[in-house]
């Protein structure tokens, strides 16, 4: 019995496909919000507030009484995991989920909380290869299945719409395409 070398690719194809498709298209969603990270936190959301209060008497450094007592008249109960004075005028005191912000002339305080956005960080992680070895391996078999999906392609159609027609001209496009961008955006070849 003869095997029928086009039929054989075109279910390796759809198959492999089918496999990927659910990879490819968490790999797509995180790339793109990866790219855009600069423009929105798929990570975190952050969230701000804003108050005045009015300060202990602060006499030369900020101390640890200090810092309790403006915790206190901000309604934290909680102790600080520490604090920092980016300038004179400004100190920052670090609790478990937020940062509050302090404007030591004008006792303005502003409050930040960041809160993990779970499945688009897990989704992020995962695409940056920070799940470890077992994730390792999967993606690189995941990218294996790709190429391979990607040359069984290239023979899923036959004629002038396949790879001896059109098919040439669009393969060559998706390959120069990626390599002239890289040439032009990292320094022609320095």
């Amino acid at each position: 019995m003869a095997i029928n070398w086009h039929r054989l690719n075109r279910v390796l194809h759809r198959d492999i496909g089918y496999l990927a498709a659910g990879m490819t298209l968490l790999y797509a969603l995180s790339g793109i919000l990866l790219n855009h990270i600069h423009d929105w936190n798929s990570n975190y959301r952050i969230e701000r507030a804003s108050g005045v209060i009015e300060l202990p008497p602060l006499s030369g450094e900020v101390d640890a009484p200090f810092v309790d007592e403006v915790l206190r008249r901000t309604g934290e109960g909680r102790r600080p995991r520490g604090t920092f004075r980016p300038d004179p005028r400004t100190l920052q005191i670090f609790l478990d989920e937020r940062v509050l912000t302090v404007d030591l002339e004008t006792g303005e305080v502003d409050g930040e909380v960041a809160r993990e956005r779970f499945l688009l960080r897990a989704m992020n992680a995962l695409h940056l290869n920070q799940a470890g070895a077992g994730w390792m391996w999967f993606s690189d078999i995941y990218a294996a299945a790709l190429c391979l999906m990607a040359v069984t392609g290239l023979f899923v159609l036959r004629g002038k719409q396949g790879i001896k027609g059109r098919g040439a001209w669009l393969t060559a496009a998706g390959v120069l395409l990626p390599l002239v961008l890289a040439w032009l955006l990292l320094g022609r070849g320095r």
